[in-house]
């Protein structure tokens, strides 16, 4: 077993985020229909959801769901 230092989930999906958000991947993948959640850089405790229609919100996930805040 490899000594690992613990992957801090929440920096990589904001560096990820971010990388995305300046690039063409974000706008294929909304271009495309889908959906994107990412962490709210502002507070840990929500995500950020973006809708193919443009519709921002932020909430938090409860068995599975989205619910907005």
């Amino acid at each position: 077993m490899t000594n690992r230092k613990p992957l801090d989930v929440y920096a990589l999906a904001r560096e990820v985020t971010l990388d995305s958000l300046q690039g063409g991947l974000y706008k294929q993948l909304i271009a495309d229909g889908n959906t994107l959640y990412s962490p709210d850089p502002n507070n840990r405790d929500l995500l950020i959801r973006r809708l193919p229609s443009g519709v921002v919100e932020h909430g938090i996930l409860k068995e599975g769901k989205f619910i907005p805040t």
